[in-house]
């Protein structure tokens, strides 16, 4: 292949979440000719670029094949492969603030009708996307995310946060990732266990603003690096998930690969993606948390169900891109 396959490079100037990592991972990985096409920063400016800008390069170049890695692409140019890892501004558009999710909304219905072929991450966001986009099933691919090679060989350093025992809970402050629930109905019990709750993340302009913070028995941790993600997942007495809806669910993969205790809710992608190697607990049914909660920090750490490498996932897209490519 001697030209490069073109990359959309919109994510490579976003924070990074499950997303762009997915996007990072794949990009460090691949072997293909590429060449990542670079946006402008700010949220306005890239997006601007991405529907404008980025189409009418790629018409000067002949219309090539882009690929999109992290939920966006411009939207109506249709030789182009598009990931999308999740529907959650279909499922409730309340987690979002509301021109985020009118524009995403808008956004995946254009693409289901114009982009060549789709990708996403599990079985659940493959069912998601041929329900709310009638996407047809022969256009969607299922390539998983992963966990980074490079995040187990990282030095964990710790944070600064005492010294006392702690039960850890990741991720953005998302309303659908569902802190408040778990503050309201078990900072007090972790609290008389003798722990500390930790929220390791950051709040993202993206999402509607969740209830207000609990700052008297839970630990806020914004701007944690990857070394002290990593200290906190190898020194919690017990990781945490409690999502309402999730496409893939990193968090509980990076957790139990470092060997740390999870429990986490009961949704088809963590049941999909971690199958039996975590504690479940239903999420409308308080004491089925604090119930779970207790023979989780009593039980033992559980083995992967199997790995997600990157290195397999970017030979699939490898393959697929090929294909593609094969027929123009």
């Amino acid at each position: 292949m001697n030209s490069p396959v073109l990359v959309n490079g919109k994510f490579l100037n976003q924070p990074i979440t499950g997303v762009q990592r997915y996007g990072h991972g794949i990009l460090s990985q691949i072997n293909s000719n590429v060449e990542v096409l670079a946006a402008p920063e700010g949220r306005l400016a890239s997006n601007y670029w991405e529907q404008t800008k980025l189409p009418a390069l790629l018409k000067k170049r002949g219309n090539p094949l882009l690929i999109n890695f992290c939920n966006s692409a411009p939207s109506f140019y249709k030789n182009q492969i598009v990931t999308i890892h999740d529907l959650a501004v279909f499922e409730n558009p309340k987690w979002f603030q509301s021109p985020f999710a009118t524009y995403y909304k808008l956004l995946f219905k254009r693409l289901a009708k114009n982009a060549r072929h789709f990708v996403t991450v599990s079985e659940f966001s493959k069912s998601e996307m041929k329900r709310h986009l009638n996407i047809p099933e022969d256009k969607i691919t299922i390539i998983h995310s992963a966990i980074d090679n490079r995040f187990g060989e990282l030095q964990a350093i710790k944070p600064r946060i005492g010294d006392q025992a702690f039960i850890l809970m990741v991720g953005s402050h998302d309303p659908r990732k569902n802190f408040h629930w778990v503050i309201e109905h078990a900072a007090r019990h972790i609290n008389d266990l003798g722990f500390q709750l930790i929220i390791a993340g950051n709040p993202g302009a993206a999402f509607s603003d969740p209830n207000n913070k609990d700052t008297k028995s839970v630990t806020w941790l914004t701007n944690a690096s990857d070394t002290e993600l990593k200290w906190l997942y190898q020194n919690a007495e017990l990781v945490i998930h409690p999502s309402l809806y999730e496409g893939f669910s990193l968090i509980p993969l990076e957790a139990a690969s470092l060997n740390a205790k999870t429990l986490i809710s009961n949704i088809p992608a963590h049941r999909e993606i971690v199958g039996e190697q975590a504690l479940y607990f239903d999420l409308d049914d308080a004491n089925s948390l604090l119930n779970e909660l207790d023979k989780a920090l009593h039980g033992v750490r559980r083995e992967l169900p199997h790995s997600f490498s990157f290195s397999e996932s970017t030979l699939k897209w490898e393959q697929l891109i090929y294909s593609h490519l094969a027929y123009e």
